[in-house]
């Protein structure tokens, strides 16, 4: 028996006056009741009750514990019903984690919307494209690129995206569109920094090997690469979803579409398994269904 049980013994002995009717009330057998009292006795190391045939009068000691006891029953349920209650309403604070600039492009926009809707969620961002743990530092939802390795986390696959060669019309207008996959080699080539320093090795169907290719600018940021690519300074290799709103209005074009590279799943993640909070829960589909809904995330693979 455990001592918040004892606890609840003692003060229905207390408020009923008697080891019998506690007994009765609780639906336990009087030893029990007396058990309690006795192990609560030892522990503390003072008579609670002063017993006779017929009566049991408790001691100015008992009274005062009475109170306390009193105190840290209501204030445990007090708690439970505060934590069944954030559980249950759409209030409260989330923390939302997403790689830097896919989060800006895709996930702030959605946000703001959601926050139109639930106005008493509050929501922090944390955009780093370095890995965070959600427990550890206190995440609610993630979004993650690439293959997961976790899998004590909830995982729903809301896209993927690929990597592809792109130019904008100025570029192809003034250097023309490679002929052959080779031809790349002598062009203007931009990616992002997290190809390394070694060539780049690009699939593609007709050909027996891949065609390596020494990236001319490299940055560290994909904004960069996009913009640089836009201004017509090379053909930018970009995944599909950063660049999918330049090809779609005309202002990059799509150069080899047969190159064949890794298809990058999209995921969101939560770590509250299946008791996961309604506001969670709410924040969690919302944007689930507004990214699979993204034709920007739907390389099939």
């Amino acid at each position: 028996m455990s001592k918040l049980q004892e606890m609840g013994i003692f003060m229905k002995v207390i408020e009923h006056g008697s080891f019998s009717k506690a007994a009765d009330v609780l639906g336990v057998s009087p030893p029990t009741i007396t058990r309690a009292i006795n192990n609560l006795e030892i522990d503390l190391g003072s008579r609670l009750f002063l017993r006779s045939t017929r009566h049991v009068q408790p001691t100015e000691a008992a009274e005062q514990y009475y109170q306390d006891c009193k105190e840290i029953l209501e204030a445990i349920e007090q708690a439970e019903h505060k934590l069944k209650s954030d559980h249950n309403e759409i209030a409260g604070q989330l923390t939302i984690t997403a790689p830097e600039y896919f989060g800006e492009k895709f996930i702030v926009p959605l946000i703001a919307e959601f926050s139109q809707k639930y106005p008493e969620i509050r929501i922090k961002t944390i955009m780093t494209n370095r890995e965070v743990n959600l427990i550890k530092d206190k995440v609610n939802i993630s979004v993650r690129l690439g293959k997961l390795e976790d899998s004590s986390l909830f995982v729903t696959r809301v896209g993927a995206s690929k990597k592809i060669l792109c130019a904008s019309p100025e570029y192809v207008s003034s250097q023309g569109i490679p002929e052959n996959p080779n031809d790349l080699k002598s062009r203007t080539i931009i990616s992002v920094s997290d190809v390394g320093d070694h060539p780049l090795k690009l699939n593609f169907p007709d050909l027996s090997s891949p065609v390596q290719i020494q990236p001319t600018l490299v940055f560290n940021t994909k904004r960069a690469v996009i913009e640089t690519a836009l201004a017509g300074y090379g053909i930018a290799l970009l995944m599909n979803h950063y660049a999918y709103e330049y090809v779609e209005s005309g202002q990059l074009e799509v150069i080899f579409p047969d190159v064949q590279t890794e298809i990058v799943p999209i995921s969101i993640l939560h770590c509250e398994g299946r008791e996961i909070t309604r506001r969670t829960r709410a924040l969690y589909d919302f944007i689930v269904d507004h990214l699979r809904s993204n034709p920007a995330l739907a390389i099939e693979g």
